[in-house]
């Protein structure tokens, strides 16, 4: 009987240890998992906030059809305003053609920046 009492000990201390080592794995997963759920929230934050500043951006750009009118309305006016300085005679005429351009330019793109929006 005094082979089996010191086996039967071993036993007993051989599963104490496995028992420790099965409880400290346990709580490393638990930790694991934590840090892991962080993680997760802080790269949802991250994706929110990336979301939130592209519709920030997309909310102050032109749109490129928008803006291809735009120019050439544009070009259409200088070329109309280059040619009406070109058939006023004298100084008045002209005086009234760039007055009229610059009253008109400025129609041109306080209708282009009310319609953006």
């Amino acid at each position: 009987m005094s082979d089996t009492a010191p086996q039967h000990s071993f036993n007993v201390i051989s599963l104490e240890h496995r028992l420790t080592v099965l409880e400290a794995a346990l709580k490393a997963s638990d930790r694991a998992l934590v840090v892991q759920a962080r993680e997760y929230e802080r790269r949802l934050e991250n994706l929110n906030d990336s979301h939130k500043r592209a519709e920030e951006a997309r909310a102050r750009t032109v749109p490129r059809e928008t803006y291809d009118v735009f120019v050439g309305q544009m070009e259409t006016f200088r070329l109309e305003v280059k040619q009406a300085l070109a058939r006023s005679a004298g100084a008045a005429s002209v005086l009234v053609a760039v007055s009229l351009s610059v009253i008109s330019l400025g129609g041109v793109i306080l209708a282009f920046a009310l319609g953006a929006r």
